[in-house]
């Protein structure tokens, strides 16, 4: 009866919707790992960002809770050279410490940044992201050197005849072109493209009041956190050049020297299981596969993961290409998705994962969810690709006991939107299912 009600409830949601070519795949198990109902949950699909359950949970596995990124500084009147170690939360606030502490030390004045890439000599961007999502807030370069995300965060304001662009970090030299107009009945819709190698932005499309912001990615990882560094030195009272020279080679150690080291690795794990930042879970990715010398690696990355699995024995994705789940030739069925976060409520370090989780009409990609009719909570991974609506994750009591573990993906979408819709159906069902109702 569980099963029929489930298939009534996709053929009506396709009837309605126009989607009778979409394939649905899903798995749902108890606690104990019995698996109570499935549909093709056998079968290969396009996982988008639940890929990164993948990812995030290997990480907390083999790297631990309290795992930090260090970059370093080291300078003289005039230079600064810095190994950059790949911290994807590195910001325009750590720079104002750093810039602080060279002032401390004496430094007058900048000319000259020389720069070690050497943590990460992988492309910057991964197998399979599309070309024309490059200049994307959601594509940004994955580098040694990240600052504020790679990202440039543009807010719209009503204007006279039109938006009024601002964007943050404030001071960043871009340039920027705009088509865009209000539409107040459909979510924020812009596409975002960059000039090749310039931070030259053009917008095109439609925004939302209600959701004013669209982010792009910037040309160069690098460059770009110079440009910050530069900004905070100068607040702190160092001169710097207009235009210092930036040049490319092995980090030198000498008299003054500063280590900034990140945030502990849980602060991150939200950002990729609860925000779905792909360019957190691709240095997640390529830190796991570091060396005896800290170099990144990401084929080195992805035979982690595998050999990881094996060991805990969960069936691994049948095909994995990248870390977040951005390229499409990532593979996965339902059944292994919730195999593996099964799995998880057995190994250490489960409040933290649990916690990472975006939770439904609260917070990370779920924030916006409607609210559940029954008294039951979900903890969750969602994941989006042009025609694809994936979500992963469990369901709840109030007092945050597992009841289920679920599994849902939807390949071959004409409309995202719809995607969304039949996850709201099927969660809803799944707990007046669970609360009896």
């Amino acid at each position: 009866m569980k099963g029929e009600s489930l298939r009534t409830l996709w053929a009506e949601w396709a009837a309605v919707h126009g989607e009778s070519g979409v394939r649905i795949g899903c798995c749902l198990m108890d606690p104990s790992g019995r698996v109570w109902w499935e549909q093709d949950s056998e079968k290969h699909f396009i996982p988008a960002s639940n890929q990164k359950l993948w990812t995030a949970g290997t990480a907390l596995d083999r790297l631990g809770p309290e795992f930090r990124w260090q970059t370093r500084f080291s300078w003289e009147e005039g230079i600064c050279w810095i190994r950059g170690g790949g911290d994807p939360g590195f910001d325009e606030a750590q720079s104002a410490v750093v810039a602080v502490e060279m002032k401390r030390a004496g430094l007058k004045r900048l000319s000259e940044f020389r720069l070690d890439c050497s943590v990460n000599p992988d492309p910057v961007w991964a197998p399979g992201w599309m070309w024309d999502d490059l200049g994307e807030g959601f594509a940004a370069p994955v580098s040694a050197f990240v600052s504020e995300g790679n990202r440039i965060r543009f807010s719209a304001h009503p204007g006279p005849k039109g938006p009024v662009w601002t964007w943050k970090p404030e001071g960043a030299q871009i340039g920027l072109d705009a088509d865009v107009c209000w539409d107040s009945t459909r979510p924020t819709d812009v596409k975002v493209r960059r000039k090749r190698d310039t931070n030259h932005f053009f917008l095109q499309g439609t925004l939302s009041k209600d959701e004013p912001h669209v982010e792009g990615a910037v040309a160069s990882g690098p460059h770009f956190f110079v440009e910050g560094l530069t900004r905070m030195c100068r607040k702190a009272g160092i001169q710097v050049d207009r235009d210092p020279r930036i040049r490319f080679e092995p980090y030198r150690q000498v008299t003054n020297e500063w280590i900034q080291s990140s945030y502990p690795l849980t602060a991150f794990l939200s950002r990729v299981n609860g925000d779905s930042d792909n360019l957190t879970a691709e240095i997640l990715l390529r830190t796991v596969g570091r060396d005896h010398n800290g170099v990144f690696s990401h084929a080195r990355g992805l035979e982690t993961l595998s050999n990881h699995w094996r060991e805990l024995g969960v069936e691994p994705p049948a095909r994995q290409t990248d870390g977040s789940g951005l390229s499409p030739y990532n593979a996965v069925t339902p059944r292994a998705l919730a195999s593996w976060m099964r799995r998880r409520l057995d190994l250490p370090h489960r409040k933290e994962w649990m916690d990472s989780l975006a939770r439904w009409g609260i917070s990370g990609t779920l924030e916006r969810r409607p609210p559940l009719s029954a008294p039951m909570a979900v903890a969750a991974k969602t994941g989006s690709l042009t025609g694809v609506r994936s979500l992963t994750g469990y369901l709840l009591r109030d007092g945050g006991a597992v009841v289920a573990i679920f599994s849902l993906l939807i390949n071959g979408l004409l409309e995202d939107e719809h995607g969304e819709r039949l996850q709201d159906q099927f969660v809803e069902w799944l707990c007046r299912e669970h609360a009896g109702v």
